[in-house]
């Protein structure tokens, strides 16, 4: 079941607030362009979207299959608007 990380009340009183950044990672591992589609439906104004394959995980080798945080200097914000 979907959680928040944060109260709505909280996010709406920074959506103006440059030093905030609502970043929507929704993913379903058997789906894996869902999370796309759904930002591209209807997100959080001006949040972004970040895919967990492309843009949250490390790269996969033949001993390392599983999901992998990427290393912290390959984290890079996606360009103003971008989704996933």
């Amino acid at each position: 079941m979907p959680t928040t990380l944060i109260e709505p009340a909280a996010v709406a009183a920074h959506l103006a607030d440059p030093d905030w950044a609502i970043v929507d990672c929704r993913f379903e591992l058997a789906l894996p362009e869902w999370g796309a589609l759904a930002w591209a439906a209807g997100h959080i104004p001006n949040a972004l979207y970040a895919h967990l394959d492309r843009d949250l995980s490390g790269p996969r080798t033949l001993s390392r299959a599983v999901i992998r945080l990427p290393a912290i200097a390959a984290l890079q914000p996606p360009p103003s608007g971008a989704g996933g």
